[in-house]
């Protein structure tokens, strides 16, 4: 199965007297992109979270978050951090000076400064392993978001699929009665334009092979189906197959143009049109394919 770059997913850890809220979601991106936001504490361990999602995940822009929220009695386990705060209080009063009327904080304000209260509970070490297996978990279950996204991605997908090897099939089924049209209609400009005794018939036959030479698209249409299998495969044996798909789009699109190129009658001109049409909207989709 095939994964959407689109998905979401949220746990939450409890960790003695503090409880963790892990939060992962993923959007499109061409690339892999990984952005990590943990409190201070956990800076030590992004490298390793980085890691663990990494080996899940491989292309979109995927954000995960991981906050703290306190417990009922958590505060029995909080430190003050002195140094630090006294760091904040002179750079304080240095701004105070510079800005009178600035506002007094509230020590609530002062509290919530990065390194002012650190937990004395958390021993990284102890939470270390914890803390990635969860990761792995919520990674996973992201996953099951994106597959989720991507089998109704894959349904789109064979739906237009199935349109263009309907449009190929078709293409293929008129082309002898467009050509014969074709013959019978310059015939009879020639007989016209001069007596039928005059036009010569091995002339006339060598004229009209150069002509279906020119305009044959069963090289094309055969490509076309050709590509529309390979695509139907990738489907089928799924993971992360975005950019191969992607590349076959442009195959396909590329073999598209050169059949409306050729074209030597409005049906055909119109099945061109269609299958661009329907090449162009499966490139749409793709932007969603991890």
């Amino acid at each position: 199965m095939i994964y959407s770059m689109t998905g979401f997913a949220t746990k939450i850890l409890q960790l003695s007297s503090i409880t963790l809220q892990l939060e992962i979601r993923s959007v499109n991106h061409r690339f892999f992109d990984l952005i990590i936001k943990t409190p201070d504490e956990f800076k030590p361990l992004e490298s390793n979270i980085r890691d663990k999602i990494v080996s899940l995940i491989s292309r979109g822009k995927v954000d995960l978050r991981i906050t703290i929220k306190e417990n009922e009695h958590a505060n029995l386990n909080l430190k003050l951090n002195q140094d630090i705060l006294h760091n904040y209080i002179t750079m304080y009063k240095q701004i105070k000076n510079e800005i009178p009327t600035l506002n007094d904080s509230s020590v609530t304000d002062i509290i919530n400064l990065p390194g002012v209260v650190s937990h004395d509970s958390i021993r990284l070490n102890e939470i270390n392993t914890i803390l990635l297996n969860e990761v792995d978990l919520l990674g996973k279950e992201l996953l099951v978001s994106m597959e989720t996204e991507g089998r109704n991605l894959a349904e789109i997908l064979i739906n237009k699929i199935n349109q263009i090897d309907n449009i190929v099939t078709n293409s293929l089924n008129i082309l002898p009665e467009i050509y014969a049209n074709h013959k019978s209609k310059l015939k009879q400009k020639l007989c016209e334009a001069f007596e039928e005794s005059m036009v010569n018939e091995q002339r006339f036959a060598q004229e009209f092979a150069y002509f279906c030479q020119k305009s044959d698209v069963d090289e094309e249409l055969s490509r076309l189906k050709s590509h529309t299998t390979q695509f139907l495969q990738l489907l089928q044996n799924g993971g992360a197959v975005g950019k191969k798909i992607d590349f076959l789009t442009q195959e396909m699109l590329r073999e598209a143009n050169t059949f409306g190129a050729k074209s030597i009658s409005i049906l055909l001109t119109q099945n061109a049109v269609n299958l661009k049409v329907l090449i162009e909207q499966i490139k749409e989709q793709l932007q969603n394919i991890a």
